[in-house]
């Protein structure tokens, strides 16, 4: 079943907490589990823990450990965004990407002038800049 990403995302911003805790868990989570920590991590807009679960399933957040159990886990590559944004991910203000994308374009410059006149010296030191 494929997910629509605006769905899952719309999902995951509201739902940060919950998801947090869901990533800290390590291996399986029963149902009873899952909706003890859905009910502790109230929803957005009055949400029913009844759909928050039922969207964890539908989203493909969590997957059955085999088709009929009751009992789930973060699937893999959900576990894997969870873990770069809440360890990794350093937040990035709009003037940080004005200044990364200024240091980008002076050497873009360079590149240029060291290609004009095949300096090869230069033309390395642009690279490892842009590395």
């Amino acid at each position: 079943m494929k997910v629509n990403p605006q769905s899952f995302f719309n999902f995951c911003s509201g739902h940060v907490p919950l998801l947090r805790q869901l990533a800290e868990s390590e291996g399986e989570i029963s149902d009873a589990d899952a909706r003890r920590l859905i009910r502790a991590n109230v929803a957005p807009e009055d949400e029913l823990p009844e759909t928050t679960w039922r969207r964890l399933k539908e989203l493909q957040i969590l997957v059955p450990t085999e088709p009929g159990s009751d009992f789930y886990f973060l699937a893999e590559p959900v576990g894997r965004l969870l873990a770069y944004l809440f360890d990794e991910a350093q937040a990035a203000t709009p003037e940080m990407v004005r200044g990364c994308i200024e240091s980008l374009a002076v050497s873009g410059k360079q590149l240029s002038r060291a290609i004009e006149t095949d300096d090869v010296a230069v033309l390395r030191l642009a690279m490892e800049e842009i590395q």
